[in-house]
């Protein structure tokens, strides 16, 4: 009991550490949403997940001057559609491909709240097409799927006619690199700390057995 207690505290604080080294690592990375770790028992299980604070939606916006860049304002993100499902983003880095449309960078399509974005779409008008959807809620349970897509519970969505795109510019998550690397630090002492107590309980556990051996 007390060795598998030893091992969920060492998984859980792995998997805090994967996640601030993930925020780390991505710091710099156009719309990247920074995550955080928690814990709940699932089926007498502790499970370690991630989930973003709607705080991040609201980050930074730089210039950037390419045309086909764009920055959402507001607590809002980028409904683009890839494989024929709808992914969301604040990554609003898009091109034309060859036939015109306008693509995310992941390869995902445009989308306006009617359907895909059409290839004929002025340059100007762009970006009050594009479809944006906002959250009321606090923490939002976004799955990162690829290239800075996210899988969301579409019940905490709504369409945001009221939010405005940026052309020309690209959303930042504010980063406190300082507080990372302590935080970081912090889950290095205390997977030490367990490791140690894991090895005093496997060598008071091997005492014991062969002081039961002897008599």
């Amino acid at each position: 009991m007390i060795e598998a207690v030893i091992t969920e505290g060492i998984n859980t604080q792995l998997q805090s550490l994967a996640t601030t080294s993930n925020n780390v690592a991505n710091a710099n990375t156009p719309g990247y949403l920074r995550q955080t770790s928690f814990t709940q028992v699932l089926d007498a299980q502790i499970q370690t997940q991630t989930q973003v604070s709607s705080k991040q939606l609201s980050g930074a916006i730089k210039q950037t001057g390419n045309v086909y860049d764009f920055a959402v304002l507001g607590k809002s993100l980028f409904v683009v559609e890839l494989l024929g499902e709808l992914r969301l983003t604040q990554d609003g880095r898009f091109h034309l491909n060859e036939a015109g449309d306008l693509v995310h960078i992941s390869g995902a399509m445009a989308m306006t709240s009617e359907g895909p974005l059409a290839a004929n779409t002025e340059t100007d008008q762009i970006a009050a097409r594009l479809w944006t959807v906002s959250t009321s809620e606090s923490y939002t349970n976004l799955q990162p799927a690829e290239m800075g897509l996210y899988l969301a519970n579409w019940d905490d969505w709504k369409t945001n006619d009221d939010s405005k795109v940026l052309a020309q510019a690209l959303n930042y998550t504010e980063h406190n690199a300082t507080a990372d690397v302590l935080e970081m630090m912090r889950i290095q002492r205390s997977v030490e700390s367990l490791q140690k107590a894991y090895q005093t309980y496997d060598a008071a556990i091997g005492y014991g057995i062969s002081e039961l051996g002897r008599r």
